[in-house]
């Protein structure tokens, strides 16, 4: 799969805060990296997206593993915040 584009969700855009988002594609390793957050001080809670991928299929057909490889959270306090990774996505390419 190719990495077509890397967009900001909306879990950092609310409550009025100015949220903060930077992403880097290698494209070579096909890894994405990015930063995300904001500059409020009442920290972000609850269920939406960070990051919005778009990828594009090389092959008509064909299975892709998409994986979280690391993570790093902080609490509004900026204490560590643990938090298990979510396990690899299997996607199935059909014609």
């Amino acid at each position: 799969m190719d990495i077509v584009q890397v967009q900001e969700g909306t879990f950092f855009k609310r409550k009025g805060s100015q949220s903060l988002f930077a992403s880097n594609v290698d494209v070579s390793s096909a890894k994405i990296i990015i930063s995300a957050g904001s500059s409020g001080t009442e920290g972000a809670s609850g269920e939406e997206d960070i990051a919005l991928i778009t990828l594009k299929a090389r092959a008509a057909k064909g299975v892709a593993t998409l994986q979280v490889l690391a993570a790093s959270s902080l609490l509004a306090d900026g204490r560590p915040l643990s938090a298990p990774l979510p396990e690899p996505f299997r996607v199935i390419i059909t014609e």
